[in-house]
């Protein structure tokens, strides 16, 4: 392809995010007044796959077995590369939007039209997947389990920040867990004839407590206790707790479910009260593609937007983008919205995320994503690298864990 023909097809993409911008920036502002928490995304959801709709794309809404998921696809009937664009739309209880996803939702509709307008010259599919839940138990965990992102070569979605953004931001493994403790009721003043299911909460964490020497550097559990009973003159017959455990990666994150095991097991031994272990989704840590990086922050640069590596040994949080990036070349890069002051999932960072400066991010992602995709649709060399560096940075246990799950 010529450098002139690329950079028609660029000034396309720019053009048509821009003729999308006062819808794009409305489904933003739909999503910021209607907040839902996750996989509660009814109204969302409807909005995304209406609009995805209205512009032809194929809709499949409520699939893999998620009712707020939905995948849209247009093919241009030729022979080429699947980009995929991820959407998020959950908020966060009391809090609404405070993590920006209804930016991310717009961003990403946005990214998926442009593409659209260009693929017919290029080849290839481009899709936008939604993924609900990613502030619950992690839409993307079970999504990736059941196949969602296994036709397409490359996934890419834009997160707002605060502050100078941080490129290729890693993310450790989590897994949030409930603890369920049953015991015997019994009247305070004759507690041997009961078996106090709150002891054995508090013996948990006890037990957890005694092994954080043993924790490597960004393992931790931390924990909060749920039920401790109905009344302070009643052995609690019942009582329960929850856990997040994170960790460098997944498999180390197993050792860390194992402790917890552990600790319940020791409580059950000790209290003679009966412990139930309840499992939400495992998010892998992120393997950010820097290869795919780069050409974001290139164009993302050419609109006026700062741009830096951050420190890989940061302590950093999770985030179900993870799943997706053990599966296929993935970017999950950031454009600020608000001074480094702003934190995430507080009141403030809401009001940033519907605020011009929000609304200048979608924009500006919408267009940063479409190029990038662009890039990996026109230049077959992009995309070998990408896929190269990929097969080179996931490790191979993950590699034969994902092969065997496809064959099951």
């Amino acid at each position: 392809m010529t450098d002139t023909i690329l950079a028609t097809l660029q000034q396309t993409v720019r053009q048509t995010v821009d003729a999308s911008s006062s819808e794009l920036l409305q489904l933003s502002s739909y999503l910021h007044q209607n907040p839902e928490i996750a996989f509660k995304e009814y109204k969302a959801c409807d909005a995304l796959c209406a609009i995805m709709e209205k512009h032809g794309f194929t809709v499949d809404k409520g699939c893999y077995d998620i009712p707020t998921a939905f995948k849209a696809r247009y093919n241009s009937g030729k022979p080429g590369p699947r980009i995929g664009f991820l959407a998020e739309y959950d908020a966060l209880p009391g809090v609404g939007h405070a993590c920006g996803h209804n930016i991310i939702a717009a961003t990403g509709v946005g990214a998926a039209l442009a593409v659209q307008a260009i693929i017919g010259e290029t080849g290839g599919e481009v899709l936008l997947i939604g993924t609900p839940g990613e502030e619950g138990d992690g839409g993307k965990v079970f999504m990736a389990d059941r196949g969602a992102f296994d036709d397409i070569d490359f996934a890419l979605m834009m997160h707002p920040t605060s502050g100078i953004p941080e490129l290729g931001k890693p993310s450790t493994a989590c897994c949030d867990t409930r603890v369920f403790f049953t015991g015997k009721s019994a009247h305070s003043s004759a507690p041997a004839s009961g078996i106090n299911a709150l002891t054995a909460v508090l013996q948990t964490f006890n037990n957890i407590d005694k092994q954080r020497p043993l924790f490597a550097l960004k393992d931790n559990i931390n924990g909060i206790v749920t039920d401790g009973g109905d009344a302070c003159n009643i052995i609690p017959g019942h009582a329960a707790c929850a856990f997040t455990l994170r960790s460098l990666n997944l498999e180390n994150l197993e050792k860390l479910i194992k402790i917890l095991q552990d600790s319940v097991k020791a409580a059950e031994i000790l209290t003679g009260a009966t412990g139930r272990i309840e499992y939400g989704g495992k998010f892998a840590e992120r393997y950010p593609n820097k290869t795919m990086i780069e050409r974001f922050k290139f164009h993302a640069e050419s609109m006026g937007e700062e741009m830096i590596y951050g420190d890989p040994n940061e302590m950093t949080g999770s985030s179900d983008i993870g799943n997706v990036s053990i599966r296929v070349p993935t970017i999950h890069e950031y454009i600020s919205i608000a001074p480094k002051s702003v934190v995430g999932h507080s009141k403030e960072y809401a009001e940033a995320a519907c605020s011009p400066k929000g609304d200048e991010a979608c924009i500006k992602g919408a267009k940063a994503l479409a190029l990038t995709a662009l890039d990996l649709l026109t230049d077959p060399d992009l995309r070998r690298r990408a896929q190269e560096e990929f097969e080179a940075s996931i490790p191979a246990s993950y590699k034969t864990l994902l092969k065997r799950s496809k064959e099951d």
